[in-house]
């Protein structure tokens, strides 16, 4: 601080001497010239820094750390073999699978010697061990140093910490997870097949207190010798967020960042050796720059630091930029000289093993995100509408997803950049832009990423608006309302009109009255990245009500001059409905949750999605509908396929929560699953190749277990569970349902291979891993459907795999499908009801419908069973479908 204060001194000393001397020189002017209208003007005297530091403002926790340094004092050493000492305490090891060692008695592991020659091999699949009288002196964060070895491989073990108080040691057996002070599930040892005891660092916070560290086997066989644990809190390093900082003078914009304090305390801001102007805010999380402070910089480059009472403080240039700002639209804007965040670095051309594969890139700068930053810059534009942005990007060998914000709102929920290897590829999407200026940031999502630079249209892009689904069924007794999404793109509904299709129909058309709902996904309330002021449309009931019985077009018309046109078919009371087989889809969000109602009566469940889609939809619409399925084909053991839960996303023999829960309200249904024999599944049923009739279907199984692990599979590094997963068609009539299951490209490539196109060609095609998997276009646009179904998340929009793979399939089938409808998106619609019958010459006849009202919201964990009869009463009347009699356990 004294520093500081010279620094001041000499500051004014020397403003008080210029100011002298200007005084002195125009003194002597004014004695020598009668010219006294035009004084020359007296230099204005630089403001005094302005800090404000809200009273209430409280340190961040030491959790929210990310990638900054640490110090600790000492450890404190806790042996593993203490387990098994009887003289401190009975049930400390639970179940057979741990076993004590001596250094040398296990002549199946040669490792170096353990700290007191004595080390614990998990050699099962389940267990627990328990490490007591862990002691914590004070309140923090602590640094946990478990010293093990993974000979055996890569290795998952479940790991707590409970205070004395918490814990149950009576019955240590039971599952005590809740209680606990710290949980960590499925920690993941990484291999080493040496003979090193190797770390694995935890950090987590506590309070003060004796614990006990539960070490509970999952997938087992790991060697452990001893744990190390801080005695100390950990002391962190403060950090502010930034690289790099942009001001623009015409802006008048401040500099803000993340700021991490870490219980440290903030000394000062400078810029150029002098204190500079910044604002903490309330809760001390965020350090702003102050406009009125950069503006009395000069045009260029200056240096700034952030100063900590701990360790070192962060330094980072900032930029003054005159006159506009970096660009109007349709100009050009340079990643590296933007304002950027933490870790961000700005590179040279050369200095990146990539860059001898490319070209170089512009201006010869490009920033690198890793694992943490952003990026921000300003747009001008003339006037409001929707542009096209365009980013110049290497990700390397794998897809990208990051953040988009645009005038500190989500606009883009993780915008998707494929896999571009090392050379520059380039991504566009759909950004509204108010009149004026625009603040746009591209924030970490999953980070490791390049960026050259960004481009933005000059003019608005003039899109066509999208209308979906292009088929509704409307039950007179049993009404519903109809809801239809609209993405305008810039364009706005002037009106919907409904006309009748046959001209024997003595009606005329009418305007149908609609109420809006703005759209928004369910990840923190942002929009979409392509649903730019998207909406529903929900049709009048009582309106559609009053309506005669048949068939409708509804045309839908933007102020644009843009026209859409959507089916609605009125179905008469008691209507002789006739459907042979029905296929439900179930808006399963990220996961697989599939229905079919099969010819003779019987019904078959495939997957049952997460543990909420399968509690909250999947049970319920059974339910309410008084259907008792036959069949349960669970395709690949992930918990979004299994009704696992978020602590489940893999289980031994296909077993989770969710899964209980189904066959607990399903008692007879028969369970089969896609898997190798030794994990509960039903490998000689669920064969590649295998054909057989299933309730008056053709069925053909298209992939399965063991047909990821090609040569070809292996070399692309997709020997997995997802390529793993059950893949099949189903035949009724010449109407065949693809399930692609979580399959990938090369999945893909090896049934057009082995089955040939006449394999896949059908009407309703199931989405690969949710279509933010790899996809194989030709694959899609070989299968040729007439209805597509994505089951997934609104990020999909954003992904790679689907905004340019997936979508060049579909743009395909636009212009070229024999049969393309549309495409449907589970989170858009809800659940997709199709329903197929055949005519007098036994071709196939089929409708689809979508049901937006899905169920009782914030359900839980509570099993259907366990519903009030009030709440059965509500779900039966959402979700109850009509015309389902014949496969009904208790029918109308």
């Amino acid at each position: 601080m004294r520093t500081h204060f010279y620094r001041l001194i000499i500051k004014n000393y020397k403003m008080v001497f210029v100011i002298g001397i200007v005084s002195f020189l125009q003194a002597c002017n004014s004695s020598g010239s009668n010219d006294k209208a035009n004084p020359e003007p007296i230099p204005p005297t630089p403001a005094e820094p302005t800090v404000s530091i809200p009273a209430n403002c409280n340190s961040i926790l030491a959790e929210t750390v990310v990638d900054t340094d640490w110090e600790v004092d000492g450890y404190t050493l806790y042996e593993f073999e203490s387990a098994f000492d009887e003289t401190l305490e009975s049930g400390f090891v639970v179940g057979n699978a741990p076993t004590l060692y001596g250094d040398g008695e296990n002549e199946d592991f040669v490792l170096e010697p353990a700290s007191n020659r004595q080390y614990v091999l998990m050699n099962g699949n389940s267990g627990k061990v328990y490490i007591h009288n862990i002691t914590i002196p004070e309140d923090g964060v602590y640094e946990l140093k478990i010293f093990a070895n993974t000979q055996l491989g890569y290795k998952k073990q479940h790991i707590f910490l409970y205070e004395d108080s918490q814990l149950d040691r009576t019955n240590l057996e039971s599952d005590q997870h809740e209680n606990a002070a710290f949980s960590h599930w499925g920690y993941e040892f990484f291999e080493h097949k040496d003979n090193q005891w190797h770390e694995f660092v935890l950090r987590p916070e506590l309070v003060a207190g004796t614990y006990t560290m539960e070490l509970r086997l999952s997938w087992g066989f790991t060697i452990f010798d001893r744990i190390e644990i801080s005695s100390a809190p950990i002391r962190f390093a403060s950090q502010y967020a930034i690289t790099q900082g942009v001001h623009y003078v015409s802006e008048e914009n401040d500099i803000s960042a993340p700021l991490r304090l870490n219980t440290n305390k903030l000394v000062d801001v400078t810029i150029d050796g002098m204190t500079a102007s910044y604002a903490l805010s309330e809760t001390c999380d965020e350090l702003t720059l102050t406009a009125d402070g950069l503006s009395e910089l000069e045009p260029g480059t200056h240096q700034a630091q952030v100063n900590f009472d701990y360790l070192e403080p962060t330094t980072f240039e900032i930029k003054v930029v005159e006159g506009d700002l970096t660009g109007t639209a349709g100009d050009r804007y340079e990643a590296e000289d933007v304002t950027l965040g933490e870790l961000m670095q700005v590179r040279s051309h050369g200095d990146s093993e990539w860059d001898r594969f490319d070209d170089v890139s512009s201006n010869s700068g490009y920033v690198t995100m890793e694992n943490t930053g952003s990026m921000l810059f300003y747009v001008n534009v003339k006037e409001a509408g929707l542009y096209n942005m365009s980013f110049r990007y290497r990700t390397g060998a794998s897809d990208k997803v990051q953040d988009i914000k645009i005038n500190g709102e989500f606009a883009l929920p993780g915008a998707g950049f494929r896999a571009s290897r090392t050379y520059w590829e380039t991504a566009t999407f759909p950004v509204q832009l108010k009149e004026g200026s625009n603040t746009v940031e591209i924030i970490k999502s999953w980070g490791f990423q390049d960026f050259d630079y960004f481009d933005v249209s000059k003019v608005p892009a003039k899109m066509s608006a999208k209308v979906g689904p292009k088929q509704q069924n409307f039950y007179l007794d049993h009404q519903k309302q109809i809801s239809i999404k609209i993405d305008p793109y810039g364009n706005e509904l002037d009106s919907v009109i409904l006309s009748a299709t046959n001209e024997e129909t003595d009606f005329e058309a009418i305007a149908v009255n609609y109420e809006v709902e703005e759209y928004k996904d369910d990840i923190e309330g942002r929009y979409t990245s392509v649903i730019v002021g998207g909406f529903f449309a929900h049709l009048d009931s009582q309106q559609l009500a009053s309506l005669p019985p048949g068939n409708y077009e509804l045309t839908w018309t933007f102020t644009s001059g843009d026209v859409k046109t959507t089916q609605l078919n009125i179905v008469p009371p008691d209507a002789d409905f006739d459907n042979d087989f029905v296929v439900i889809f179930f808006d399963s969000s990220h996961g697989n949750a599939a229905l079919f109602l099969l010819p003779d009566g019987k019904s078959l469940v495939v997957d049952l999605g997460q543990w909420w889609v399968n509690l909250d939809r999947v049970i319920p619409f059974l339910k309410a509908n008084n259907i008792e399925p036959d069949y349960l084909w669970l395709t690949h053991p992930h918990g979004d396929h299994i009704g696992g839960t978020y602590r489940r996303q893999v289980y031994d023999g296909f077993i989770s929560e969710g899964h209980e829960a189904f066959v607990n309200a399903f008692p007879n249904v028969i369970v089969q699953r896609s898997m190798h024999e030794e994990d509960g599944g039903d490998r000689e049923f669920f064969r590649s190749g295998r054909e057989f009739d299933l309730g008056g279907t053709s069925v053909k199984i298209l992939n399965t277990f063991g047909d990821s692990c090609s040569e070809d599979a292996i070399a692309v590094n997709s020997c997995d569970l997802n390529a793993n997963s059950l893949a099949f068609s189903m035949e009724y009539s010449g109407f065949r349902v693809q399930f692609q299951g979580d399959i990938y490209a090369h999945n893909q490539d090896r049934i057009l291979k082995e089955y040939g196109t006449d394999t896949i060609t059908g009407e309703l095609f199931y989405g690969n891993h949710h279509w933010h998997g790899s996809i194989n276009p030709e694959y899609v646009k070989k299968s040729d459907p007439a209805l597509i179904f994505v089951p997934a998340s609104e990020v999909v929009y954003a992904r790679g795999a689907f905004t340019q793979d997936a979508m060049e399939a579909v743009n395909y089938l636009r212009r070229h499908g024999s049969q393309y409808k549309e495409m449907l998106m589970s989170f858009d619609i809800g659940h997709l009801i199709v329903r197929v019958s055949t005519d007098e010459e036994g071709q196939p006849v089929w409708t689809y419908e979508t049901m937006k009202n899905l169920g009782i919201p914030d359900v839980g964990d509570t099993h259907y069973p366990d519903y009030s009869d009030e709440q059965k009463a509500e779900l039966h009347e959402l979700i109850r479908l009509p015309y389902l009699e014949k496969w009904r356990s208790n029918p109308d």
